[in-house]
């Protein structure tokens, strides 16, 4: 949630940079703040998913984030062709922004899944569904 908005904010600031200078300083906190979104998005969907499903949703989940590419590359060159390069960084910033707000929306109507709470962690701890102690080790 956190960094959606750092990575809207950063997005902003490289599409409304003066010169290269600030477009090459802002870029790379762009770059950060996207790894930071996939490896959190990535980590909560292993940790809310059940043992016996985590296979297919994983699968279905990298289907989704493979396919952004090739549907939003050719999007945001358009964007870029018909209003300016500016947009095609500004966009994605729009959308981080509405992933975040939808993100605090959510996580305020289900506290159960925020990421500072570890409570259905604890639950399937409970249940043994995956208890580490019960896990036989690889050899």
């Amino acid at each position: 949630m956190v960094s959606s908005f750092l990575f809207a904010g950063s997005s902003v600031v490289a599409a409304v940079a003066p010169d290269y200078l600030w477009f090459a300083i802002a870029l790379p906190l762009v770059g950060l703040t996207s790894m930071m979104i996939i490896t959190t998005a990535h980590t909560r969907v292993q940790l809310l998913t059940d043992p016996p499903y985590r296979s297919r949703v994983m699968s279905l989940y990298i289907l989704v984030l493979m396919a952004g590419g090739p549907i939003g590359g050719p999007l945001l060159g358009i964007i870029a062709n018909e209003w300016g390069p500016r947009w095609s960084v500004a966009v994605p910033a729009i959308a981080g922004l509405a992933a975040g707000v939808i993100l605090t929306v959510w996580t305020r109507r289900h506290p159960e899944t925020s990421a500072l709470s570890d409570r259905p962690l604890r639950e399937r701890w409970r249940s043994g569904a995956d208890d580490p102690s019960e896990m036989e080790p690889i050899s």
